[in-house]
């Protein structure tokens, strides 16, 4: 089942608006495609509390260095678009399987990130899975006062996009 679940969003069709909430959209699903295992670039683990303005900044900051460096779009899992919304709990049994499927693991640190169980749970999925250190790319989001002082997002760890 989760190899046959798996799918990815190309960079160019994911829009700041979609990624505003955890709201489920069912159409985004359609935005996705299937894929093969080694075929995803990255898996975006995120908190839908934290601000989604500064989520995407440091999305697409990183997808436009992907596309620099490798001529292409960057082929993401994102929740939002390659979870089947009429079938979450099937796709989230799966969920170890697609994290091991990508390349990489980008995290999106903001506030809320190191309290949500579920985004430990990724981070700690991605390492048993086989996971390599040097293929997590962590960008710490600015916090509320960061942003009110013109702070930006700071890329911690990466290895080459």
């Amino acid at each position: 089942l989760a190899h046959a679940s798996l799918r990815c969003v190309t960079f160019d069709k994911v829009r700041a608006e979609h990624l505003v909430d955890g709201v489920a959209r069912p159409d985004l699903y359609a935005l996705s495609v299937p894929a093969g295992l080694g075929y995803v670039d990255v898996f975006i683990s995120h908190s839908w509390s934290d601000d989604p303005a500064a989520k995407w900044k440091a999305l697409s900051e990183w997808c436009a260095r992907f596309s620099a460096e490798h001529k292409r779009e960057a082929r993401c899992w994102i929740d939002k678009y390659c979870i089947d919304q009429n079938a979450i709990e099937a796709n989230l049994t799966c969920l170890p399987v697609f994290i091991a499927a990508c390349d990489r693991l980008l995290v999106l640190a903001g506030e809320t990130y190191l309290k949500r169980l579920w985004c430990l749970i990724e981070l700690f999925v991605f390492f048993e899975m086989g996971g390599r250190f040097d293929h997590v790319h962590l960008i710490v989001l600015p916090t509320d006062s960061e942003r009110e002082s013109g702070g930006s997002s700071t890329p911690l760890r990466g290895g080459p996009v």
